[in-house]
């Protein structure tokens, strides 16, 4: 058991480039991951994550190039949808960025990327976008959300001041 490790460690390197209405035109992403002391599935891992790294976003010009390290540590073990879940965590992440960047709601900076019905992903798939419902989903879940309303941070941290029981809680 103690030869068994957890998901590949992941990173990524990128460059984005986007318009000031938060439209992704362009990303570059370096993905590098441990393999550990052997390849096993780490090949996979990387096949997902080049694959998966737009999630739900059309990102008109993508370049992905990934490198599969192999170092002194314990190999690592595929879970779950290998690859996956780095590389939405990253595309979210720079999605977060952008939107800090251009002064906007990451919420909308996220609704003008996201694929519609009659787009298609990057290569080398470029599936043809088909019955797709995030335009239909998304401001559901947003209005469900209450997103856009006072967060708890901002109702309750003047309240907090105004209480002698210090800085505990948000």
């Amino acid at each position: 058991m103690r030869t068994t490790s957890k998901r590949d460690p992941m990173q990524a390197n990128y460059k984005v480039g986007y318009n000031n209405d938060g439209k992704v035109v362009a990303l570059e992403i370096e993905w590098l991951l441990d393999g550990g002391c052997s390849y096993d599935f780490t090949m996979i891992s990387m096949w997902f994550a080049q694959r998966d790294g737009d999630n739900v976003y059309n990102i008109e010009n993508v370049k992905t190039t990934g490198k599969v390290l192999k170092t002194n540590t314990p190999t690592n073990t595929p879970m779950r949808a290998p690859g996956h879940a780095p590389a939405v965590f990253f595309i979210e992440s720079i999605m977060e960025v952008v939107a800090q960047n251009v002064g906007l709601d990451p919420a909308d900076v996220r609704e003008t990327n996201f694929y519609k019905d009659g787009d298609t992903t990057p290569a080398p798939d470029n599936t043809p976008i088909k019955n797709c419902t995030l335009q239909k989903v998304w401001p559901r879940l947003k209005e469900q959300a209450n997103w856009g309303q006072a967060t708890r941070k901002e109702v309750v941290g003047p309240l907090r001041l105004e209480t002698d029981q210090g800085t505990t809680g948000i």
